[in-house]
């Protein structure tokens, strides 16, 4: 099996072999690091939190403990699906905290050797590259293979900021709306 060359060699594919948790988003095949999914759930439409970037579909409670959702297709800039019956969450979990990824569904989980991981092509500047491990080929699929915890470390970035903006709105519309204390 030939291995694709790349412009950029970083170092990146030589650390990337190991196991994969493989998911679709249309007809492309995309895998995570097995070791930072904590579990996978069906699809559950979240709460919408105002003032998250497009990407972000809002919050959902899990057992108890609410975590942000990314759509992964908005997050990769591809165009809109459908949620179905096979569309899960993966969540994963990164350093301090958890995120969910919207996908159309789980694949399967790959065992990838380095031989099997290359480097990432070369791409435009303005595309951002640190959230992509490498390209996983295994027979004749191509998985690329993405770096959950750069995708996930901004979601709990824009939800402490969204949920801040939330109380600030709240706080001045609680004070707007009190009477005004009589004056003596």
């Amino acid at each position: 099996m030939a291995s694709v060359q790349t412009a950029v060699p970083d170092g990146r594919a030589a650390t990337a072999a190991g196991q994969y948790l493989t998911f679709m988003l249309g007809t492309e095949e995309y895998g995570v690091d097995v070791l930072q999914v904590q579990e996978i759930i069906g699809y559950q439409a979240p709460t919408p939190v105002p003032g998250m970037p497009p990407y972000m579909s809002g919050v959902i409670n899990l057992r108890g403990v609410v975590i942000p959702v990314m759509d992964a297709r908005r997050l990769l800039r591809m165009p809109e699906g459908a949620y179905t019956r096979q569309s899960a969450v993966v969540v994963i979990q990164s350093e301090d905290h958890r995120s969910g990824l919207i996908v159309d569904h789980v694949a399967d989980v790959v065992t990838l050797e380095p031989g099997q991981v290359s480097e990432p092509p070369r791409m435009r500047d303005d595309v951002r590259m640190d959230c992509l491990k490498g390209i996983g080929q295994i027979n004749q699929r191509m998985l690329i293979l993405l770096d959950a915890s750069r995708l996930m470390e901004g979601a709990a970035k824009h939800l402490g900021e969204a949920v801040q903006g939330v109380r600030d709105a709240l706080a001045t519309a609680a004070a707007v709306a009190a009477p005004a204390a009589p004056q003596a």
